[in-house]
């Protein structure tokens, strides 16, 4: 049964780590570079969300299963293994609870701010500032 228990728990830090990494290092760059920067930011924005809840399981599994593979780390090991993983599940709960938007604005159709040069056709047209 713990190698069992074990082989599971190296098969939820493989699908974390590689989850992970095949994210950050493959998906994201060609996105970026297959697509302009604002709908490239857009597709890794709609994108966030399932890899956040992804780690979150991920690490939170890692954390379950890790006293059940204690026998096979030594104490420093298990201790050690036992400190990230509680720091991993904080930092992804953080990142699913905090750092997400729970209710993303809905899109307009435009910018919010014009960024074009504003023109004006009369003097009357321009507004008052307070030096002059």
């Amino acid at each position: 049964m713990t190698t069992f228990v074990h082989s599971v728990y190296t098969l939820i830090l493989a699908l974390w780590v590689g989850g992970i990494s095949l994210f950050t290092f493959i998906v994201t760059p060609n996105i970026f570079r297959s697509y302009g920067r604002d709908a490239a930011g857009e597709i890794v924005g709609k994108l966030f969300p399932g890899y956040f809840i992804f780690t979150l399981v991920l690490s939170a599994l890692a954390l379950l299963a890790l006293p059940l593979c204690k026998s096979l780390f030594g104490q420093t090991g298990y201790r050690w293994s036992l400190l990230l993983s509680v720091i991993a599940v904080a930092i992804n709960v953080f990142c699913v609870f905090k750092t997400l938007p729970q209710n993303p604005p809905r899109q307009t159709g435009g910018p919010l701010i014009s960024t074009a040069p504003r023109r004006f056709s009369r003097e009357k047209d321009i507004p008052k500032t307070s030096c002059g």
